[in-house]
């Protein structure tokens, strides 16, 4: 029987046809309470997410005010007004959130960091789990509201600027993801889960185009009020 990996990258599209792009551009709907409690509150509502496919180069541009732009690579992020004029950087931007702890308002770096390391890890998944330096592990199935999930835990590499060093994602009967918890080390190791669905082809590739982020519970349920955050996908585009 293949390996749990292989059937997870052909349901959603197939590891050719993945590599066939160099580029994603997504077009997101975004909210949740995280962005009340750093007051940061409509900040990133409605933008453009564009990513390198295979390796952690990505930015975005928000389609409302206050118009930032951001750009950002392991260890640097950098941020732009909306009209160009003044352009700031900021050097290892992980660092600024030692410290903190869940009620720390955020400065203007902060969430572009957040989103920009956290989206790339969501739309190149599963099949950023090819690339270098990636251990994979076949964990025993899980039962949730009459379904059985396979699961696959996923240990980082170093290399890779993501939520923490091991998470586990959970996938249906037709191999696509349901579900993803994680901890994130600068929100303080909340545990939580991002559920998926309304999936949808763009140019071979299946993307989820709703995601909702909850705090999970400690026997793995989750609370669904409030929403942590809200992710809609209205379109993406891949260009090699």
């Amino acid at each position: 029987m293949a390996d749990l990996i292989d059937l997870v990258i052909s349901a959603h599209g197939g590891m050719d046809q993945w590599n066939s792009f160099n580029h994603i551009k997504a077009h997101l709907k975004v909210d949740g309470h995280i962005w009340k409690i750093k007051g940061k509150t409509g900040l990133l509502s409605d933008g453009i997410f564009e990513a390198n496919t295979h390796e952690q180069l990505s930015g975005y541009q928000s389609l409302v005010a206050p118009y930032q732009k951001s750009t950002w690579e392991p260890g640097k992020i950098i941020l732009e007004d909306a009209d160009g004029s003044e352009q700031r950087t900021l050097l290892n931007p992980r660092k600024s959130f030692e410290g903190e702890v869940l009620e720390t308002q955020w400065n203007d770096f902060q969430p572009h960091y957040f989103s920009n390391y956290a989206w790339w890890t969501y739309f190149t998944a599963p099949f950023n789990f090819k690339l270098p330096g990636y251990q994979l592990k076949e964990l025993t199935p899980w039962q949730q509201d009459g379904e059985t999930l396979e699961r696959l835990e996923v240990t980082f590499p170093d290399y890779i600027e993501t939520h923490n060093k091991v998470q586990v994602f959970y996938f249906d009967k037709n191999y696509l993801l349901r579900h993803h918890d994680y901890a994130p080390d600068i929100l303080q190791s909340v545990p939580s889960s991002q559920y998926v669905w309304d999936y949808k082809n763009f140019m071979g590739i299946n993307i989820a185009t709703t995601r909702r982020i909850y705090l999970r519970n400690e026997d793995a349920s989750y609370n669904p009020i409030p929403v942590m955050v809200s992710i809609d996908v209205v379109n993406v585009e891949f260009s090699h």
